[in-house]
């Protein structure tokens, strides 16, 4: 996979400093209009019928917005940037499995994403399955990038 982002010409700092700042401005979105209204969110959770606790439902409304949020900021301002990205990859492989079980069941609900919001196309579980997908794969691509810029500071 790095020897496709190296001839394709995405493995210079300011490619990844780019992804970086979008994967930043994402998450930090996504988790504040969450934070927001959480019971919003927490009502968008219980949509995906994963037959999860309610307690396991409310924790998960009130603590992953907070998550998304400060994973989003840390990313802008480059802070702890290996266990960041391994964050948000951590966050976006669990995106890509709720709204890809959802979307294998054929509920036809809003993907909670970005707090509530209408029915848009942007909103509709294909596209947020699609999105989920490419924010895990590039949350992969930074956080190799994180560990090889970490590898030549230090020399390892």
């Amino acid at each position: 996979m790095y020897k496709f982002i190296k001839i394709v010409g995405l493995s210079n700092i300011s490619s990844r400093n780019i992804i970086r700042v979008i994967l930043g401005l994402t998450f930090s979105i996504a988790g504040l209009l969450k934070l927001l209204n959480i019971q919003d969110f927490y009502a968008s959770l219980e949509l995906y019928q994963t037959g999860f606790p309610d307690l396991l439902l409310r924790y998960m409304a009130i603590s992953l917005p907070g998550l998304e949020f400060i994973c989003g900021v840390l990313l802008l301002i480059r802070i702890w940037q290996i266990t960041v990205s391994v964050l948000t990859a951590f966050l976006s492989f669990m995106f890509v499995v709720i709204l890809g079980q959802a979307l294998v069941r054929g509920l036809d609900i809003d993907c909670g994403c970005f707090g509530k919001a209408e029915l848009t196309w942007m909103e509709q579980l294909p596209v947020a399955f699609a999105r989920a997908i490419l924010l895990l794969t590039l949350s992969i691509w930074i956080t190799i990038g994180a560990v090889s810029e970490q590898k030549q500071l230090t020399g390892v």
